[in-house]
Parts: C-alpha cells; structure tokens; sequence
C-alpha cells in the first residue's frame, strides 16, 4: 500500500484570511491618517462653529432672559451680553463664548440686502430673550481653495448652512 500523497497548489483559507486582515488594518490607518486634512475641511468647521456661535447666543438669550450678541469683524467673531445699559463681553466660560479668531485664509462677509455681500468691518447680529434674532446671512469664504459657505439666521434665531459652493 503507497501512502497518500495530496498536493497543494495554492493557499488555505486561513492563510488567504490572515492577508486580508492585514490589508485591512493598513487600509483604515492610511484613511485615518490622511482625513483630517481633506479639502475645504477648514471651512466646514469654521462654518459649523460659527453656526454653533450663533445657536448658543440664541438659547442663552432665551435662557438668561437678555439680549445677547454675535459680533463680527474682519478678524473673526465674539458674543457680547447687555448688562447695564451696554455690551460687554459674555462671562460665560464656554469655548462658544470666547472671542474666536478665524484662520487667515477664511473671510467674513455679511449680505447687504440687494444680491451682493460687503466686508464685514464690524456687524451685531442680536439675539432677544423673546427667542427672536436680527436676521443676517454670513458668507465664509476660503481664499485657499475658492469655496465658500452660507450661515443664515432667521428672524425666529432659525440657524441654516449652505455648504459647497464655489466662488472665483
């Protein structure tokens, strides 16, 4: 009787699983790695932070029972509150609430109410206790990639973003 002799021309499941893994785990740490630095990724979080602003300034408003507001210029935005007669800074201790300076290659404009948008020297956008706001539409521009994002604010303190346009 010969012994039984079986050849193998090729691999074993497990060996083709093992390589498959490993491919796998290299694919996700070379996505992982490279994410963060996606095109227009700076202007999107600008944009979601500045409408994240302006949607805390209208429920701390409402809460607090006072006028509070966003305040743009050329450099970037902060919230202010009225207290005695005046505006002064928000006391509160919230990263929202501190005055946040935008990246150089991101530009601030306001819409100025006839289809065009103006630099935004110094602008208040005002939240009331009564949950109503000044309507406003803040154009961010990235000078970087020529894209730009739309935050609208209604007059019922409705927070809105357009993302994804081109400009230039």
């Amino acid at each position: 009787m010969t012994p039984l002799v079986i050849k193998t021309n090729g691999f074993s499941l497990l060996e083709l699983l093992v390589v498959v893994t490993i491919i796998g785990i290299a694919a996700t740490a070379a996505v992982l790695s490279i994410g963060a630095t996606g095109e227009g990724r700076p202007l999107a979080q600008e944009t979601k932070r500045l409408a994240n602003a302006a949607a805390f300034a209208a429920n701390q408003a409402v809460f607090r029972g006072t006028r509070i507001a966003l305040q743009l210029d050329r450099a970037g935005y902060r919230l202010m509150q009225w207290q005695n007669n005046g505006w002064s800074p928000m006391s509160e201790q919230h990263y929202l609430a501190a005055e946040h300076l935008l990246p150089t290659t991101i530009e601030l404009s306001i819409a100025n109410g006839l289809g065009g948008w103006r630099d935004s020297a110094r602008q208040t956008i005002t939240f009331e206790p009564e949950g109503l706001a000044s309507p406003m539409a803040i154009r961010l521009s990235d000078t970087s990639n020529h894209r730009e994002s739309i935050v609208d604010i209604s007059a019922t303190a409705a927070i809105e973003i357009r993302q994804g346009s081109n400009f230039g």
